[in-house]
């Protein structure tokens, strides 16, 4: 378990999180995200992310890249109508552990694929695992709001 930590932070990179945190608050703008055990955290570039006392486990995992990633490819158009990287979000998506196994899995298929040496098809193997990801995070999403949750974001263009 990392310790509790004050920080804040911007940067020009998306960012896709399943974290594990245990106590503290994170602030996306200036509104407290509702965040949990197993939840997924969205951060779009040059929003203003605050932790403040924050502890997570250190088995969380972090997909960062940059829009120069995904250029060219129709995840560039289609991450703009993701409202799940917006200020106006502000609770994270909580995951069961099956959930969460998936998610990780993905993830970790990403992970591997980078960790090898990269080549010309790299890009066009990763870059669809994070379609993916963002497909079952739609999916999990609608499945809670169906359930009686808040539907967080709107307009996956499958």
């Amino acid at each position: 378990q990392c310790a509790g930590f004050d920080m804040a932070f911007s940067s020009d990179f998306y960012s896709v999180s399943l974290k594990h945190v245990t106590s503290g608050e994170i602030f996306y703008g200036r509104t407290k995200y509702d965040c949990q055990n197993g939840t997924m955290i969205f951060v779009a570039p040059k929003q203003e992310v605050r932790v403040v006392g924050l502890k997570v486990k250190a088995t969380g995992r972090s997909i960062v890249f940059h829009e120069n990633f995904i250029r060219g490819h129709k995840i560039k158009d289609e991450i703009k109508t993701y409202q799940y990287f917006s200020y106006a979000v502000n609770e994270a998506l909580h995951l069961s552990p099956k959930e969460e196994h998936m998610i990780a899995g993905l993830m970790d298929q990403i992970e591997g694929e980078y960790q090898n040496n990269q080549d010309a098809f790299s890009k066009e193997l990763i870059l669809p695992q994070l379609r993916l990801i963002s497909a079952a995070c739609l999916w999990l999403y609608q499945s809670y709001a169906g359930a009686g949750f808040r539907l967080q974001f709107y307009g996956f263009p499958l």
